[in-house]
């Protein structure tokens, strides 16, 4: 399966990734590590990336602790954040500098378009000096790959199922009707995966197999019915 998302990803001094070089991703990625290795930091960077799209890097970086609660090791230690994203026929990137009240302004954000070996490139820093929010879809931005870019990006979907505790989504009951799409927390994955059992068995099989890589002893879920007006399903990993 060909990658038509993000190929390569660049991150410099953002939360507990210092620095992560040409790091490759593929169509559907998964983490696993052990608590405090980074999977919760590296997954919050497509919120940052996602908010400054839509044109909320203020607003992001006050919920999250400001400039200190997002460079690595805070300011006194790292003064910007920077990172490059590359897709199959094109590239984002930006550099955030930190002010002296803790919040970021963009000394660059830059996206650069491949096709038949020309290369077309477009920075935001050449028409703005000095500005608080993303200018990639801004009016004076008229180069078609940097629109492209952050329409390919919102289509990137994120899951992270932090919360594995006795009261937590993934374990809740669900109504089984729920099964369209699957909630970024998880809390219809009963339904959702019931609906690939009985629908989609294909994609069932290689959610199955793929657990079988990090878990060997798992052999499948366990679909269990408990009917209350009809709807409501518990599901749980089998033996």
């Amino acid at each position: 399966m060909s990658n038509r998302f993000i190929q390569k990803l660049t991150i410099e001094n953002f939360k507990s990734i210092r620095k992560l070089q040409d790091f490759e991703l593929r169509n559907i990625n998964i983490l696993i590590g052990a608590n405090g290795s980074g999977k919760s930091n590296f997954l919050s960077f497509f919120s940052l990336v996602r908010n400054l799209i839509e044109k909320n890097l203020n607003g992001y970086v006050a919920k999250k602790g400001k400039a200190d609660g997002i460079l690595t090791f805070g300011r006194k230690n790292n003064e910007y954040l920077s990172a490059d994203i590359t897709f199959k026929t094109n590239s984002y990137g930006f550099k955030l500098q930190s002010t002296e009240d803790n919040r970021f302004y963009f000394d660059d954000e830059y996206s650069v378009y491949y096709k038949g070996g020309n290369r077309n490139s477009w920075h935001g820093g050449g028409i703005y000096k000095g500005y608080n929010e993303s200018v990639l879809e801004d009016k004076k931005a008229n180069y078609i790959h940097a629109k492209y870019f952050a329409h390919q990006f919102k289509k990137i979907l994120q899951y992270h199922f932090h919360d594995t505790g006795e009261s937590s989504p993934i374990k809740s009951d669900c109504d089984v009707n729920v099964n369209q799409k699957l909630e970024f927390d998880g809390s219809n994955i009963a339904a959702f995966i019931r609906r690939l059992y009985f629908d989609y068995r294909d994609s069932y099989d290689l959610i199955v197999n793929t657990i079988r890589l990090v878990v060997p002893d798992f052999y499948a879920f366990d679909i269990r019915e408990q009917v209350k007006s009809g709807e409501i399903i518990f599901l749980v990993l089998g033996q």
